[in-house]
């Protein structure tokens, strides 16, 4: 959740600098910036974020079409490559599809692949490489990718604009907030509709950004295809909640563009001090929070499908996003008091309700989102031991243990991202230095709305490197199965049975999550040689 959830002066006529209108634009283009940082960070550290955003959407698109039969006709594989394209950040040009000997098409047997694991690139095992491949029927086009220097420069440009606007219109021409912000936005709308070349990424981006929020509203994960329950509810896209997680860190945006829709209706006359002008808004800064909530209600009725053992852990997730729910509508009901002592009452409430979502948030974050101490007991046993205790196991170090054995930006930089992580999320404390450290009310809320896009830009680092880790280990399962599946063929096919020179300890088949366990620790034995 945001980190505080104030609301700032939300009625009378909306004037200064900082107010809800010219606040969410900056939050905005902050958000932009940071998003081409983490692009930058996330290429400095070899980490092929695309792969691990796009994998769900590619591995899902290859078995709707698989399951189509192999009768694809070539309009059919357009579309086809018209929705990668859709998904695709850095931006693809369809070719003509061309069907396999096998009747398939190469982008049905490439997403298939990804989805289960195996390379189809001899080249790269990435995403990226997997898709340029000519045996997709679609390939990369440089001058429509989306780069880290392309963001920031982009966000740059939209701050100056954002600022050269207010300067003229709120001090050369003396006019007003409401005025000033609609022409930035429609300078900014005309920069990007004309028809450079140079800024045809920025068209291809908001198409992008615009198809995420269509999948939100009208999520894909609800797929009714004949009578089979396991295939009613298909799981949530690890795409839809990232993007969706990104939208609960600009909650504050949402609310102050619904002001502004109240600001341009009761123009030019002051926002009344009602209950009623509170509801929109505050329905706009809920949305993204029961957006997720809705994702993690999904994910749980597909485990139950599954048989998933840790369904309800998207139960609990769902509860945390409703804690942030009651802030947002307590600090804006507040708002409407004319009683003081009722006023501060509900302070008292609203700050209970904030150390509850920050101290859950943070836990989360540290245990489920990025996959570090899940299981303190056994890194004590593991890592923390002395030497004689861990005779013929891997030697780990303790400070890296006590986070999780893979660590892509090593333990000293992945704990400081976890301090910093949780110190953000409490800044709502700034609310009792609130008048020594701010002039405002309304500048203590950009503070805190920037403050959040930034902890949402650090949360992002750690957060796809876990995803990446998962897959990895979801595709290594994957090929497991696959081998097991094979060694089952065989054997039935030579009229073998497991005591017949085939030696394998039992393994049981992979979840939905990608556990792998065995009668013997998850181990594997075999010798292909006895077949």
């Amino acid at each position: 959740m945001s980190s505080s959830q104030e609301v700032g002066q939300i009625f009378g006529e909306g004037t200064g600098p900082a107010t809800a209108l010219l606040r969410s634009p900056t939050v905005f283009i902050a958000a932009i910036g940071l998003w081409g940082v983490n692009i930058w960070i996330f290429q400095s550290w070899g980490i092929d974020y695309k792969h691990v955003l796009l994998l769900d959407i590619v591995g899902s698109a290859g078995e709707e079409m698989s399951d189509e039969g192999d009768e694809v006709d070539e309009e059919e594989v357009e579309d086809g490559n018209s929705s990668l394209v859709a998904s695709i950040g850095s931006g693809l040009k369809k070719e003509s599809g061309k069907k396999t000997s096998d009747g398939s098409t190469g982008v049905v047997r490439t997403a298939a692949g990804i989805a289960a694991g195996v390379d189809q690139s001899a080249s790269s095992d990435s995403l990226s490489s997997m898709l340029s491949n000519k045996s997709t029927g679609v390939t990369f086009d440089n001058d429509r990718s989306i780069t880290s220097t392309k963001l920031m420069s982009f966000s740059i440009f939209l701050f100056v604009l954002l600022q050269i606007t207010e300067f003229v219109w709120l001090n050369l021409l003396q006019s007003d907030t409401i005025g000033a912000i609609f022409a930035f936005y429609g300078f900014a709308g005309m920069a990007i509709a004309l028809p450079f070349k140079s800024t045809r990424w920025i068209r291809l981006s908001t198409g992008i950004v615009l198809k995420r929020i269509w999948d939100l509203i009208v999520p894909r994960c609800y797929c009714l295809r004949g009578s089979n329950l396991s295939n009613i509810i298909k799981p949530v896209p690890f795409l839809d909640v990232f993007f969706a997680d990104a939208m609960c860190s600009m909650s504050k945006v949402f609310f102050d563009l619904a002001m502004l829709w109240h600001l341009a209706s009761h123009y030019p006359e002051a926002v009344p001090s009602s209950v009623h002008s509170i509801i929109i808004p505050s329905f706009f800064a809920s949305i993204p929070y029961l957006i997720r909530a809705r994702q993690c209600i999904v994910m749980h009725t597909v485990g139950k499908f599954a048989n998933d053992p840790k369904r309800s852990q998207h139960i609990l997730n769902a509860i945390k996003y409703s804690t942030s729910l009651f802030p947002i509508c307590l600090s804006a009901y507040q708002k409407t008091l004319s009683s003081s002592e009722d006023a501060d009452m509900l302070e008292k409430v609203l700050i209970v309700l904030l150390i509850v979502n920050s101290f859950y948030s943070f836990a989360w974050d540290v245990i489920m989102d990025w996959g570090m101490l899940e299981n303190p007991t056994s890194v004590i046993e593991e890592h923390c031991m002395s030497k004689s205790d861990l005779i013929g196991r891997p030697q780990v170090g303790c400070e890296k243990g006590c986070l999780r054995s893979k660590l892509r930006f090593g333990p000293a930089i992945s704990a400081v991202i976890i301090v910093i992580d949780g110190i953000l999320r409490f800044t709502w404390i700034l609310r009792f230095y609130e008048n020594e450290l701010f002039v405002g009310k309304d500048e203590f809320i950009l503070c805190t709305a920037l403050v959040e896009v930034v902890r949402r830009a650090i949360w992002n680092v750690l957060r796809v490197e876990w995803e990446l880790i998962k897959q990895k280990k979801k595709a290594g399962n994957a090929r497991i199965n696959q081998f097991n599946d094979e060694i089952d063929s065989l054997t039935k096919a030579n009229g073998m049975s497991n005591g017949g020179g085939i030696a394998l300890v039992p393994v049981r088949r992979s979840t939905s999550r990608g556990s792998l366990s065995s009668s013997r620790g998850g181990s594997l034995s075999g010798s292909r040689s006895s077949l």
